[in-house]
């Protein structure tokens, strides 16, 4: 004769969670440079935006992974002539990641 112990346990638990997406695109063409020819001119470029989007059911509480210039993107978007005469040509900012969270109650 034996001595039998059986124990079984079973936990369930379910949760729904709203998930979402998307992504822009931004396309900018190419400058002339105006009258100051080619060396002035700024190239053509596209930025991509993403971002990734998690929450409850009721939307009580949100959490948003973002990407600004996803690709990493290396631009111009803006030349000018400098205050002090010489040509100026800003550069575009660099990819950035981020989380945002939020919470309602």
């Amino acid at each position: 004769m034996g001595c039998g112990f059986r124990c079984q346990c079973l936990a369930e638990c379910n949760y729904t969670l709203n998930i979402g997406f998307g992504f822009d695109a931004n396309y900018k063409d190419s400058t002339a440079g105006g009258q100051r020819g080619n060396a002035y001119a700024t190239d053509s470029y596209t930025v991509v935006n993403a971002r990734i989007r998690l929450a409850d059911r009721d939307d009580d509480w949100t959490l948003m992974l973002w990407s600004k210039n996803l690709f990493d993107e290396y631009y111009f978007p803006a030349a000018y002539q400098g205050g002090n005469g010489p040509y100026v040509r800003s550069v575009g900012m660099p990819r950035t990641i981020g989380l945002s969270g939020e919470f309602r109650f």
